[in-house]
């Protein structure tokens, strides 16, 4: 079936804003994927306005201006690379690696709940005929979570810019993305360590020697949780290092992982990860689903998408505004060393 070239405005992008939805949405209303072999909205535009994203002959970054029509896909390409790049890391933690759920938030303030463990029986228990089963209080936080944009300024000259092949571009942007995710998890983990505002930072555990780790911190750090199980460890590039060097890490099986996936786990099988905003003398210890709630501004684009319309690439911001929620106090630990 021939491909169908839409009528593209600007105003598609207000719509998407408006509906809580993506432009590649948008356009799969307008054009269902089930009467085509390829399955992409968006990619189905660029290949019906004659714009090659990849191969030997991908255009530059100018073809996307050749019309008024192909302009309007322009944001939603460099959204999709910040997106790809927004994720990436192997070594490095990743917002999968650390955010429990998403939440979108209709303004940059916003009330969050909690489950109060601190005053809860939360066992399971045989209760005789007309007794009160042990209660799980959720409760209002007294502190709102206050969101803040997350953002890199894109500097280039227009021309620059305007030459640059496309798929040149699309590294550079998966780049800039993956900053925007690291300072993301920067957050977030700050989060989990110094507590969201309604004193609730995480446990501390400490080393049995200043400026040491040994295995035994580490079984230490493990065996402080109780109502949750860890699953990660996240420290900076030189915790991990010291870490790696412990003798119990240097187990063949640990190693396999390392060289089959790129990813480091310990020997009580928990992901170990690294984050350079962590500060030195802390290792960050946390179970993935109970730790943070990320709220974010609702939105569905990372970019400016008039300007990037309107060729002033140069001047773009590329942002998210988020705030993090720490679902439960003893959720986090930290070893102190």
């Amino acid at each position: 079936m021939d491909l169908k070239k839409l009528k593209l405005e600007k105003g598609m992008y207000t719509e998407a804003e408006k509906k809580g939805v993506s432009f590649s949405e948008i356009l799969e209303n307008l054009d269902p994927s089930e009467n085509y072999e390829i399955k992409d909205a968006f990619q189905r535009q660029l290949i019906a306005h004659d714009i090659k994203t990849s191969g030997k002959n991908v255009n530059f970054v100018q073809d996307f201006f050749k019309t008024a029509d192909s302009a309007v896909l322009f944001p939603e390409f460099i959204n999709r690379n910040l997106l790809i790049g927004l994720n990436k890391g192997k070594m490095e933690a990743t917002i999968d690696d650390v955010v429990s759920t998403t939440t979108s938030a209709e303004s940059t303030v916003v009330k969050s709940v909690y489950a109060d463990m601190d005053n809860t029986d939360v066992d399971y228990k045989r209760v005789a005929e007309g007794s009160a089963f042990p209660r799980v209080f959720l409760k209002t936080k007294d502190k709102d979570i206050t969101l803040s944009k997350i953002g890199l300024k894109f500097e280039a000259t227009y021309e620059a810019t305007r030459l640059s092949k496309i798929n040149v571009l699309a590294n550079i942007v998966q780049l800039m993305g993956f900053k925007l995710g690291r300072k993301i998890v920067s957050e977030a983990l700050m989060t989990l360590l110094n507590g969201d505002g309604n004193s609730n930072p995480a446990g501390n555990v400490s080393a049995a020697t200043a400026g040491s780790i040994v295995f035994a911190d580490l079984l230490d750090l493990e065996m402080a949780f109780t109502n949750f199980e860890n699953e990660i460890i996240i420290g900076n590039r030189n915790t991990i290092k010291k870490i790696l060097l412990i003798p119990e890490f240097r187990d063949p099986l640990i190693g396999a992982e390392f060289l089959t996936k790129g990813t480091y786990t310990t020997p009580f099988g928990n992901t170990l990860k690294m984050n350079p905003d962590l500060p030195d003398g802390k290792l960050l210890a946390f179970n993935r689903k109970a730790g943070v709630e990320m709220l974010e501004l609702r939105s569905m684009s990372l970019v400016e998408t008039d300007k990037l319309i309107d060729k002033q690439m140069e001047l773009s911001v590329f942002s998210k505004t988020v705030g993090f929620s720490k679902i439960f106090s003893d959720s986090a630990f930290v070893l102190n060393f």
